[in-house]
């Protein structure tokens, strides 16, 4: 199988490695490299597989990256346990203001708590409303948790891996509960 550049950028924008599940392309040329080679260099074929995925990993630039700084690792360890929650944390989609806003589903991008522009970054790590699930990370983790750390911290041990993300998911979730029962109490008024 070849995998030409256009392909390459397709499934890198497509398929991120949230979930540990290596995208189909690398999938495919496994399974056939395993086939070709014999089932004895299995083995050897996984670490060349996990290698290109990183490689292709290093020309990424999306939100992900921060989370997840190397992907075989990630895959490997399958540490955290991922959900939709996690998932629109580590993507930088759901009940976030700048892509409520590119998606067209509100006027505004300012956060509900504050009225600072909601960016991922400010919901994860900047606004004052999370602080308690932050402060929860911290103290398992040792230290702060920033955009700056946060993949360092997800890709260390097994146990800051799964605090930082608990944080994320119980913000993202609790976020998104505390804004559809404000949706619901705006309907219900109008």
């Amino acid at each position: 199988i070849r995998v030409g550049s256009f392909w390459s950028h397709f499934y890198i924008k497509i398929f991120s490695p949230n979930t540990g599940v290596m995208p189909i392309v690398h999938q495919v040329e496994e399974r056939c490299d395993t086939y070709r080679l014999g089932k004895e260099h299995r083995l050897q074929v996984r670490e060349n597989i996990l290698m290109k995925w990183q490689e292709d990993w290093q020309r990424y630039d999306g939100w992900a990256k921060q989370f997840i700084e190397n992907v075989a690792e990630w895959h490997k360890n399958g540490w955290v346990e991922v959900d939709h929650f996690l998932t629109q944390a580590i993507t930088g989609h759901g009940c976030l203001g700048t892509y409520l806003k590119w998606i067209g589903k509100r006027d505004s991008d300012r956060c509900v708590y504050c009225q600072e522009q909601d960016t991922p970054a400010h919901t994860l790590f900047e606004c004052g409303r999370w602080r308690e699930f932050r402060d929860v990370a911290e103290a398992r983790c040792g230290t702060k948790v920033t955009l700056d750390n946060v993949g360092a911290l997800m890709g260390e041990d097994q146990e800051k891996s799964i605090a930082v993300a608990e944080m994320l998911r119980v913000i993202m979730k609790t976020k998104f509960q505390e804004e559809l029962a404000q949706r619901l109490i705006h309907r219900m008024r109008t």
